[in-house]
């Protein structure tokens, strides 16, 4: 399964120039990521968004 904030922003009808469609997008990529994790559910996650080192560290440890 690939999670993409892009892609999902798409199903939820956003754009992506409104940063608040781009965060709607973001929580529910994080809610997939977290279920994925707890049915260890095996999933790609791209984004093109910053984020924090320690965001990505924190997520590889739970994987």
């Amino acid at each position: 399964m690939r999670l993409k904030a892009d892609e999902i922003s798409h199903e939820q009808g956003g754009n992506w120039r409104i940063n608040s469609d781009n965060a709607k997008s973001m929580r529910e990529l994080i809610k997939r990521m977290n279920s994925y994790f707890e049915e260890e559910k095996s999933f790609h996650h791209e984004t093109t968004l910053s984020d924090s080192v320690h965001g990505f560290e924190r997520r590889l440890e739970q994987a």
